[in-house]
Protein backbone atom coordinates (compact mmCIF):
# COMPACT_ATOMS: atom_id res chain seq x y z
CA UNK A 1 0.00 0.00 0.00
CA UNK A 2 1.22 3.48 -0.83
CA UNK A 3 0.01 7.07 -0.90
CA UNK A 4 -1.66 7.98 -4.17
CA UNK A 5 0.19 10.27 -6.54
CA UNK A 6 -1.18 12.45 -9.36
CA UNK A 7 -0.13 9.64 -11.72
CA UNK A 8 -2.78 7.43 -10.07
CA UNK A 9 -5.65 9.84 -10.82
CA UNK A 10 -6.62 8.30 -14.18
CA UNK A 11 -6.77 4.76 -12.78
CA UNK A 12 -8.66 5.87 -9.66
CA UNK A 13 -11.13 7.75 -11.86
CA UNK A 14 -11.60 4.59 -13.97
CA UNK A 15 -12.40 2.53 -10.86
CA UNK A 16 -14.71 5.26 -9.59
CA UNK A 17 -16.63 5.30 -12.89
CA UNK A 18 -17.09 1.52 -12.73
CA UNK A 19 -18.48 1.50 -9.20
CA UNK A 20 -20.28 4.75 -8.40
CA UNK A 21 -23.33 6.39 -9.96
CA UNK A 22 -22.01 9.71 -8.64
CA UNK A 23 -18.48 9.08 -9.92
CA UNK A 24 -15.85 11.78 -9.66
CA UNK A 25 -14.53 13.06 -12.95
CA UNK A 26 -10.75 13.37 -13.19
CA UNK A 27 -10.73 17.09 -12.31
CA UNK A 28 -12.87 16.58 -9.21
CA UNK A 29 -10.77 13.60 -8.23
CA UNK A 30 -7.56 15.60 -8.46
CA UNK A 31 -9.13 18.23 -6.19
CA UNK A 32 -10.18 15.53 -3.72
CA UNK A 33 -6.63 14.14 -3.73
CA UNK A 34 -5.33 17.59 -2.79
CA UNK A 35 -7.89 18.10 0.02
CA UNK A 36 -7.66 14.71 1.66
CA UNK A 37 -5.39 11.73 1.78
CA UNK A 38 -5.62 8.81 -0.58
CA UNK A 39 -4.01 5.40 -0.41
CA UNK A 40 -3.86 2.87 -3.22
CA UNK A 41 -3.15 -0.83 -3.33
CA UNK A 42 -1.35 -2.15 -6.38
CA UNK A 43 0.41 -0.66 -9.37
CA UNK A 44 -1.61 0.11 -11.30
CA UNK A 45 -4.10 0.73 -8.52
CA UNK A 46 -6.46 -2.17 -7.83
CA UNK A 47 -8.26 -0.20 -5.13
CA UNK A 48 -8.14 3.05 -3.24
CA UNK A 49 -9.41 4.78 -0.14
CA UNK A 50 -9.99 8.52 -0.05
CA UNK A 51 -10.07 10.04 3.43
CA UNK A 52 -10.86 13.52 4.71
CA UNK A 53 -10.34 14.71 8.24
CA UNK A 54 -12.97 17.27 9.28
CA UNK A 55 -12.53 18.94 12.67
CA UNK A 56 -13.50 16.00 14.87
CA UNK A 57 -14.30 13.16 12.48
CA UNK A 58 -12.58 11.13 9.80
CA UNK A 59 -14.74 10.82 6.71
CA UNK A 60 -14.00 7.82 4.53
CA UNK A 61 -15.17 9.55 1.37
CA UNK A 62 -14.54 6.63 -0.97
CA UNK A 63 -13.33 3.08 -0.65
CA UNK A 64 -13.33 1.11 -3.88
CA UNK A 65 -11.79 -2.01 -5.35
CA UNK A 66 -11.76 -2.76 -9.06
CA UNK A 67 -14.36 -5.47 -9.78
CA UNK A 68 -11.68 -7.87 -11.07
CA UNK A 69 -9.78 -7.57 -7.76
CA UNK A 70 -12.72 -7.86 -5.35
CA UNK A 71 -12.83 -10.69 -2.83
CA UNK A 72 -9.05 -10.73 -2.29
CA UNK A 73 -8.85 -8.70 0.93
CA UNK A 74 -7.91 -5.40 -0.70
CA UNK A 75 -10.98 -3.61 0.68
CA UNK A 76 -10.09 -4.75 4.19
CA UNK A 77 -6.50 -3.50 3.82
CA UNK A 78 -7.74 -0.14 2.61
CA UNK A 79 -10.26 0.13 5.43
CA UNK A 80 -7.62 -0.71 8.03
CA UNK A 81 -5.41 2.06 6.59
CA UNK A 82 -8.29 4.52 6.95
CA UNK A 83 -8.90 3.38 10.53
CA UNK A 84 -5.34 4.42 11.40
CA UNK A 85 -6.58 8.01 11.17
CA UNK A 86 -7.99 9.47 14.39
CA UNK A 87 -11.61 8.50 15.04
CA UNK A 88 -14.52 8.61 15.11
CA UNK A 89 -14.99 7.51 11.49
CA UNK A 90 -17.91 7.97 9.14
CA UNK A 91 -18.83 6.64 5.70
CA UNK A 92 -21.74 6.11 3.35
CA UNK A 93 -22.57 2.77 1.74
CA UNK A 94 -25.29 1.70 -0.67
CA UNK A 95 -27.90 -0.51 0.97
CA UNK A 96 -27.47 -3.24 -1.64
CA UNK A 97 -23.69 -3.49 -1.17
CA UNK A 98 -23.80 -6.49 1.15
CA UNK A 99 -20.09 -7.24 0.98
CA UNK A 100 -19.16 -3.71 2.06
CA UNK A 101 -21.83 -3.60 4.77
CA UNK A 102 -20.49 -6.84 6.23
CA UNK A 103 -16.91 -5.52 6.19
CA UNK A 104 -17.84 -2.25 7.86
CA UNK A 105 -19.96 -3.91 10.55
CA UNK A 106 -17.15 -6.38 11.25
CA UNK A 107 -14.87 -3.41 11.95
CA UNK A 108 -17.22 -1.66 14.36
CA UNK A 109 -19.33 0.56 12.11
CA UNK A 110 -23.01 0.97 12.92
CA UNK A 111 -25.81 2.40 10.81
CA UNK A 112 -26.74 5.82 12.16
CA UNK A 113 -28.86 7.31 9.37
CA UNK A 114 -30.45 6.70 6.01
CA UNK A 115 -29.86 9.08 3.12
CA UNK A 116 -33.19 10.49 1.93
CA UNK A 117 -32.41 10.78 -1.79
CA UNK A 118 -30.50 7.56 -2.49
CA UNK A 119 -30.72 4.01 -1.08
CA UNK A 120 -27.70 4.34 1.19
CA UNK A 121 -26.77 4.14 4.84
CA UNK A 122 -24.58 6.51 6.82
CA UNK A 123 -22.36 4.47 9.12
CA UNK A 124 -20.24 5.59 12.05
CA UNK A 125 -17.50 3.95 14.08
CA UNK A 126 -16.83 5.48 17.46
CA UNK A 127 -13.43 5.74 19.05
CA UNK A 128 -12.47 2.39 20.54
CA UNK A 129 -10.60 1.77 23.76
CA UNK A 130 -7.42 1.61 21.68
CA UNK A 131 -8.06 5.25 20.70
CA UNK A 132 -8.84 4.58 17.06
Amino acid sequence: MRPATPDDADRIADIDMLLFENAFNEKTLRTELELGSCWVEGAPALGYVLIRRDEDITDITRLAVHPEAQGKGIGKLLLLRALEMPGPHMLTVKKDNGRALELYKKHGFEIVAELPDIPAWVMRREITSAGT
